[in-house]
């Protein structure tokens, strides 16, 4: 099911300042501070997201040197002066992830992982970017220049979401006593971004072993840390939490509000395989489907493909597909909405001509399912802040 959300937790979030955060020799602007708690019912899957982001740890400009997948910054009008591969994953020393997040210029609203850093460098994995020419709505020759800002951030990371700091990092979810797959206990699962089809079975578990103390995975991708614990949590990204109890964990994801745009990359399909990508909002509120950025207009800037009817199966193309409350494992979608061209977001169940674009929303803290169509290309998807 989807989880129920803490309300006043998300209206208190802009109600408290954030300290500014230091790392080595680096400075960070302020965000506003808060959390948003989320109960996951027993005996059931909860298609979850983490609308919180943690602090960053560096605010600065772009200063120059720009290449495919670096460039030199600047910390106010000079060098920050950081510690080489500081910004590196190191397991026991550094054991964080880092993410640069553009927060000015063409490129506002992208983030890649830090690969390497130098005393004034930062080098990127862009997944095949180009941060000299990177094409997004409304602007094909989007590219970085000198003076673009920049927040560096880690991400989430298993351990801080599923830990609970306050009992000396004992996990929240049920753990099992060896790590054969055999044995029950809670999951944390995740579908593959790479491989296409829809309804695709979670590629990924991820549970904890009691006999070793320790997080441990069904696989081992290599974009992670070897060290399960450390395992990154992308903004935007959405997972399921199979709780095997009857009894319901209490999630709180505590953090900072991105007050930045957000661009999240989503594949399509092939020309014979449909496509089913979890996505989710990094955002604390609720936003309108019309305010979502995942539709548009103008069919050739929409992220989501038009469709020419909601009702007709075969004229429909890219889905959103939603869930409702209820229980159980492995529960199918309980909604779903096209957009239609000239028209605006339909709900395929409601046979009227209704539009629902400002009636229905993304929730913060939920899941949701892109069902991009054969034949479909992957596109970036371009989310504005609605506060």
């Amino acid at each position: 099911m989807l989880p129920r959300i803490s309300t006043l937790a998300v209206a208190a979030i802009f109600a408290v300042a954030a300290s500014p955060s230091i790392h080595a020799q680096t400075s960070a602007t302020t965000d506003p501070v808060g959390f948003v708690k989320q109960t996951l019912l027993g005996n059931t899957d909860s298609y979850i997201s983490l609308p919180m982001a943690r602090d960053a740890v560096f605010a600065g400009t772009v200063a120059g040197s720009i290449a495919a997948t670096s460039f030199t910054v600047n910390a106010g009008s000079g060098s920050p002066n950081w510690t080489a591969s500081a910004f590196v994953y190191a397991n026991p020393s550094q054991r964080d992830t880092y993410y640069a997040e553009f927060t000015s210029g063409a490129l506002r609203g992208l983030y890649y992982k830090v690969t390497a850093n130098g005393t004034n460098t930062l080098t990127l994995d862009t997944e095949g970017d180009s941060l000299l020419l990177h094409a997004l709505p409304g602007n094909a020759m989007a590219a970085l220049a000198i003076g673009d800002g920049i927040k560096i951030r880690p991400y989430f990371r298993i351990r801080d979401v599923f830990e609970n700091p306050a009992a000396s990092g004992t996990p929240i979810l049920e753990g099992r006593a060896v790590a054969a797959m055999t044995t029950v206990g809670d999951e944390i699962k995740f579908t593959s971004y790479t491989a296409l089809g829809i309804n695709k079975a979670a590629a990924l578990n991820v549970f904890y072993v009691t006999g070793t103390s320790s997080w441990t995975a069904s696989a081992a991708p290599p974009t992670q840390p070897a060290t399960v614990a450390d395992w990154v949590l992308r903004p935007n990204e959405a997972f399921v939490v199979r709780n095997r109890n009857a009894g319901s964990i209490e999630l709180t994801n505590t953090g900072w509000v991105v007050m930045n745009k957000m661009i999240s990359f989503v594949p399509g399909g092939d020309a014979s395989n449909g496509n089913d990508i979890f996505i989710s909002i990094n955002r604390p509120a609720p936003v309108k489907l019309d305010d979502s950025g995942l539709a548009h207009p103008d069919s050739t800037q929409s992220f989501i493909k038009h469709s020419t009817s909601a009702i007709i199966i075969n004229q429909r193309q890219d889905e959103l597909l939603t869930w409702t409350a209820g229980s159980g494992f492995s529960r199918a979608a309980t909604a779903r909405y096209v957009y239609v061209g000239g028209q605006g977001w339909r709900d395929t169940n409601n046979v009227g001509n209704t539009t629902v674009g400002q009636t229905t929303f993304l929730q913060p803290g939920q899941a949701y399912i892109v069902r991009k169509k054969a034949n479909s290309v992957g596109k970036d998807w371009v989310n504005d802040a609605n506060y």
